[in-house]
């Protein structure tokens, strides 16, 4: 075999290998990409993908803690604000920022709250690598698809949007029996990856003159002292606004009753004090329109009533 024949037999071997992973992302994308198989923090992508166009003034950006402790609908109850909670568990700062800039396809809010848990998880940055081949070559990304040709009863995880704006109705009670903050001087560092997806959403927010405001929910199994003080060396770098929930005095979170797992995220009657108070802290700053009665918003008052009733519908079963 000669030499020239071993390398046309090599590059015939990654031609072909190549047609069979384009033929197969072609054929392996869920016909209903809401419904299967997409990867779990798509799944904010999508559900804000529903929103009309230009429509949310506001939104709570993060992992978990954001769709647990951030009520849109409350603050819509309250003041007409459309706020959305734009939240994924455990999200790592390359996926959050397709997340944002995917948001900010189709929506120009005026104030963005970037809750602080996510940037401090560490990530590989080889994952962005493995991020951008999945994202051109689907086969990568929803390899588990698959199955379902072969096994009908396969069960994939159902991501309808049953959210209430972002936010999800979560009103049980597994209680923290104490909680003490303790004070140190010590600082938790953002590590350098985690920070130059920062600069990225600071500099984003920037250039489309939206506030970005640094918030800590409520939460003692993720929060600490340390994590404060990095943050707030965060905030006086870039020059934000940082509002720490787990020091606020005005907030008085009971965590024996106010928390579903334990104090990692608030339930949600903690949900309904952290809104209130965010809520208020809109009104102050006096940069929302109150959108109730507005034609475009009909669907938020829908929306309401079935949040209302669901609220009614649990705790009135509790009575």
């Amino acid at each position: 075999m000669t030499e020239k024949f071993k390398y046309v037999k090599v590059i015939s071997f990654i031609a072909l290998v190549m047609a069979i992973i384009v033929l197969l992302s072609a054929v392996i994308i869920p016909e209903n990409p809401n419904g299967i198989g997409v990867e779990k923090y798509e799944k904010a992508k999508l559900w804000m993908l529903q929103e009309p166009e230009n429509t949310i003034d506001a939104v709570f950006f993060g992992d978990s803690e954001v769709y647990s402790a951030f009520s849109p609908l409350q603050i819509w109850n309250d003041y007409g604000y459309a706020c959305y909670s734009l939240g994924s568990a455990s999200v790592r700062a390359n996926q959050a920022y397709d997340i944002f800039t995917t948001m900010l396809e189709k929506q120009n809010p005026k104030i963005i709250f970037f809750e602080t848990n996510f940037i401090f998880r560490s990530f590989d940055d080889s994952s962005d690598l493995y991020k951008g081949i999945a994202d051109k070559f689907p086969v990568f990304k929803y390899h588990d698809v698959w199955k379902s040709y072969f096994n009908p009863e396969q069960k994939y995880e159902n991501i309808e949007n049953k959210s209430y704006k972002g936010y999800m109705f979560y009103p049980f009670v597994k209680g923290l029996n104490s909680y003490t903050i303790s004070k140190t001087d010590q600082v938790t560092e953002l590590k350098k990856a985690n920070k130059k997806y920062f600069e990225k959403f600071y500099s984003i927010c920037q250039e489309r003159g939206i506030e970005l405001v640094l918030i800590s929910a409520p939460s003692p199994k993720n929060w600490d002292y340390k994590k404060h003080n990095g943050t707030q060396k965060l905030a006086e770098e870039y020059d934000l606004e940082y509002i720490d929930l787990n020091i606020a005095d005005a907030l008085e979170i009971n965590w024996k009753t106010e928390t579903r797992d334990k104090g990692d995220h608030v339930n949600h009657k903690g949900a309904v004090k952290v809104s209130k108070y965010i809520g208020k802290y809109l009104s102050d700053k006096g940069i929302l329109e109150d959108h109730r009665g507005e034609e475009q918003y009909a669907d938020w008052d829908e929306l309401m009533k079935k949040y209302k009733d669901e609220i009614d519908t649990y705790y009135g079963n509790k009575k």
